[in-house]
């Protein structure tokens, strides 16, 4: 009904499948140690990022709060109106009018103002 097999080894050959074995077995329990530890340090992780996105969202509960509890300042008209000013200014030396520029635009129009 049930047949075994057997297959004579000799005794150097026995020993050396015994310890081919034994290896195996070791390594697949460094394995499944190595896969125990990855598994334990990434729950770790994940519980990290859990309290970090907790931290998170209470400092920006705290930001929100102080933004509500801190009045916003107000400029006068006339911070307002030198603040448009300065804007204008920025506007004409980034279309590409520098002082150079300007200089020599003026000395020129000296010049034509001599000759005639």
């Amino acid at each position: 009904m049930s047949e075994n097999l057997h297959i004579k080894l000799e005794y150097d050959e026995g020993l050396q499948a015994k310890s081919d074995i034994l290896y195996l077995q070791t390594d697949f329990l460094k394995i499944l140690k190595s896969a125990k530890m990855y598994h334990q340090l990434r729950m770790q992780e994940l519980e990290l990022k859990i309290v970090l996105a907790k931290k998170i969202r209470q400092a920006e509960n705290l930001i929100k709060n102080l933004r509500l509890l801190i009045p916003r300042p107000t400029l006068p008209k006339i911070l307002k109106e030198e603040k448009r000013k300065e804007v204008l200014f920025n506007v004409k030396e980034e279309s590409g009018e520098t002082d150079l520029e300007k200089q020599l635009q003026e000395i020129s129009e000296k010049l034509k103002s001599l000759k005639i």
